[in-house]
Order: structure tokens, then C-alpha cells, then sequence
């Protein structure tokens, strides 16, 4: 939050800012830009939350590695099924839709 307000004062001041704070005043522009950080923050912690979580139920390396493996070949999939989905979907239904399911998934784990 410091770094944010911190290049919020810099772009404020400053000639040619990275981004423009002005951007922010229009509706769709915030609200995606908003919606992809909490979606990022929320699906970025499960990485390094689930192992732990395994850890201490489980009790066994060998089973961690065993529930792991399908996440980590399932963070490589997107790169060949995103572009499809995009050329045949319009964007903002996409983040929309992407949002509800990351919305359902992210309540529903303990």
C-alpha cells in the first residue's frame, strides 16, 4: 500500500508519468483494473499456502508432491487455451465470467 500511494504522489507530480491517475476516472478502466489486482492477490497466495496446508494435514513430502504436481500442470495450460478463448469470446465477458468463477472458487476454500 505504501509503494501505491507512494507512485500515486510521484504520477501526480510528475510530467510523463507511467500511468496516467487521470485513467482512473473512467468506470470500466478502475473497475478492471481493480478486479484483475484483488483476483491476482487472492489466486497468487495459493501457491505457497497449499503446500503448507498439505504439510500439516497430511504429514508426508511424498503425498505433497503427489497433490502439487496437477496444480503446477495446470498453471501452464492457459498459455495455449487463453489466446482461443479470446479470439473466440468477446474480452469483457471473459473477465467477467473469469471473475464470478475466481469469486466462487477463492469463497469456497476453508
Amino acid at each position: 500500500m505504501a509503494l501505491l500511494l507512494a507512485y500515486w504522489h510521484h504520477a501526480s507530480q510528475a510530467s510523463h508519468p507511467v500511468l496516467r491517475i487521470e485513467l482512473f476516472r473512467t468506470r470500466t478502466f478502475r473497475v478492471a483494473v481493480i478486479g484483475s489486482f484483488v483476483t491476482r492477490l487472492g489466486a497468487g497466495g495459493w501457491p505457497f499456502l497449499l503446500p503448507l496446508l498439505y504439510q500439516v494435514g497430511l504429514g508426508s513430502r511424498r503425498a505433497i508432491w503427489l497433490l502439487i504436481m496437477p496444480q503446477f500442470l495446470a498453471a501452464h495450460q492457459p498459455e495455449v487455451t487463453i489466446p482461443a478463448v479470446l479470439t473466440g469470446s468477446a474480452y469483457r465477458r471473459v473477465l467477467g465470467i473469469n471473475t464470478l468463477l475466481m469469486r466462487l472458487v477463492i469463497g469456497s476454500s476453508p
